[in-house]
C-alpha cells in the first residue's frame, strides 16, 4: 500500500506540474503548449488567482462575468503592455479586493481596470461560493503547505490534469483562453431563452433579496477602499466602470417597482467612497470612474424574433454583451474620451462626476421611456416573462 501510495503521489506530482492545468502548480518543467487547453472554467478562482501570480503582467482586468467575456485583454490599445482578464463569474468587490492585491504582490501593475457591477455595493452577497474561494489563493486563512499540497498532489488537480490532456489532444481549446478571458464555449443559444433561464430569474432574486437598495453593504465597502489602499500603496493607476446590461433587463426594474431602478445609491457609492479616500491621500492620482449602465441605443439593441436562432451584435443576454461592446468600452476608458459608435446617436460612456450626478440619473428615466416607445414588442414581452415568472 506504501509503495502504491508513493507511485501515485509521483505521478499525480508529476503530471500536475507538467500540464499545471490551474497556474497553481508551475515548474521549470510546465510545458507551455497546454496554455490553450487549461480547464480553469472547472475552478475559476483558482485558475485566474494562477493567472494573477504567475505572469509578468502591467494591467489586469477585474469584474464580473460582464468583463470576464467581454473585454479582451489583445485590444489594440493595450499595445507594448502585458494584460491579463482576472475576472471572475458571479464575482463581486469582495474577491475583487483579494484578487487584486495578489496581483501587485506578484506584479510590477502599472493599471487596474475595475468593473463594479450596478448594484454591487448594495447586494449582501460576499463570498458567493466559500468552498472555491477557500480552496483559491484568494485565501489568506489557507495554510501555504496545504494549499501546495493540494495544488500538486491533489485529485481535483490530477484531474484538471486529465482534462487538459484530452483537450489537448483532441485540439479543443479550453473555455478561458491564456489571457483569462471567456473565448471560448460561451452559451450558443438565443437571447430570449438566455434571458428566460439566467438573466430574468437573476433580476426577480436579486430584487427579492435586497428590500433595501439604498443601503450599503459594510464588507462592499470595505472591499473598495481595500482595492484603492492597494492602488496608492503599489502606486498603480485605477480606473472604475459600471459595466452595461440590456434594456430588457434593466425594464425588469422598472416595472417590478424596484425603489432604486436607475441604481443611483451605487454609482453615487463608488464616487463618494473614491472622492473620500482621494482627499484622505491627495498624492494619490484622480479616479476615473466611467458608467455604461443605461439606456444608449447600443443596451437597447432590438431582441432577436421569437424562434429566430440568429445572434445579436451586441448581446450575448440580458446582462453580458458581446466583445464589440467590450472593444468600445476599452477605447473610452483607455482614451479618456467617449466613443459614438452608431452614428447620429449620442456618445456611448459617460464619465460620472459630482457635478453630473443628477443627470444621469434624469437621463436614465428618460432612456426607460425612450425604450418602452421606440421597442414595444420587446417591451411587451419582456413584461409578460416578468409576470409569468412571477413579478417581485
Amino acid at each position: 500500500m506504501l509503495i502504491g501510495t508513493v507511485i501515485t503521489l509521483t505521478v499525480s506530482f508529476g503530471l500536475n506540474t507538467w500540464v499545471n492545468p490551474l497556474w497553481v502548480s508551475p515548474a521549470p518543467w510546465s510545458d507551455p503548449q497546454f496554455a490553450d487547453h487549461k480547464p480553469i472554467h472547472k475552478h475559476p478562482r483558482t485558475g485566474k488567482a494562477g493567472l494573477a501570480s504567475t505572469g509578468e503582467w502591467d494591467t489586469v482586468i477585474v469584474g464580473s462575468s460582464r468583463l470576464d467575456i467581454a473585454f479582451d485583454p489583445r485590444h489594440p490599445l493595450f499595445a507594448g503592455q502585458q494584460v491579463v482578464n482576472l475576472s471572475l463569474r458571479g464575482g463581486n468587490l469582495c474577491e475583487f479586493a483579494p484578487m487584486i492585491e495578489l496581483a501587485a504582490q506578484s506584479n510590477d501593475l502599472k493599471t487596474v481596470i475595475l468593473g463594479i457591477d450596478h448594484y454591487d455595493l448594495t447586494s449582501s452577497i460576499t463570498i458567493p461560493n466559500p468552498s472555491a474561494f477557500a480552496q483559491s489563493p484568494l485565501d489568506e486563512a489557507t495554510h501555504p503547505i496545504e494549499r501546495t499540497l493540494r495544488y500538486h498532489l491533489g485529485g481535483s488537480s490530477t484531474e484538471m490534469s486529465v482534462k487538459a490532456l484530452h483537450y489537448r489532444a483532441k485540439g479543443r481549446l479550453a473555455s478561458y483562453d491564456q489571457l483569462g478571458q471567456w473565448a471560448h464555449s460561451l452559451d450558443g443559444r438565443p437571447f430570449r431563452a438566455i434571458f428566460l433561464t439566467d438573466s430574468l430569474p437573476q433580476a426577480i432574486s436579486w430584487i427579492r433579496r435586497v428590500p433595501d437598495p439604498g443601503k450599503l453593504v459594510p464588507e462592499k465597502v470595505a472591499a473598495l477602499k481595500s482595492i484603492l489602499e492597494t492602488c496608492r500603496r503599489h502606486e498603480i493607476s485605477l480606473t472604475i466602470l459600471i459595466p452595461p446590461n440590456h434594456a430588457a433587463y434593466l425594464l425588469v426594474f422598472f416595472e417590478a417597482d424596484f425603489p432604486d431602478p436607475a441604481f443611483e445609491t451605487n454609482r453615487r457609492a463608488i464616487l463618494r467612497i473614491v472622492s473620500d479616500f482621494r482627499q484622505q491621500h491627495p498624492e494619490f492620482p484622480e479616479v476615473a470612474v466611467w458608467d455604461f449602465c443605461d439606456f444608449h441605443p447600443v443596451n437597447c439593441e432590438s431582441i432577436t424574433a421569437e424562434g429566430s436562432t440568429g445572434k445579436m451584435k451586441y448581446w450575448i443576454d440580458g446582462t453580458h454583451a458581446t466583445e464589440t461592446v467590450g472593444n468600445w468600452m476599452i477605447e473610452c476608458i483607455v482614451t479618456g474620451k467617449p466613443v459614438t459608435p452608431i452614428e447620429g446617436e449620442g456618445p456611448y460612456g459617460t464619465r460620472v462626476t459630482p457635478e453630473n450626478m443628477e443627470l444621469i440619473s434624469q437621463a436614465f428615466f428618460r432612456g426607460y421611456e425612450r425604450y418602452t416607445r421606440t421597442h414595444p414588442e420587446d417591451t411587451r414581452w419582456t413584461i409578460q416573462m416578468l409576470e409569468e415568472a412571477g413579478k417581485p
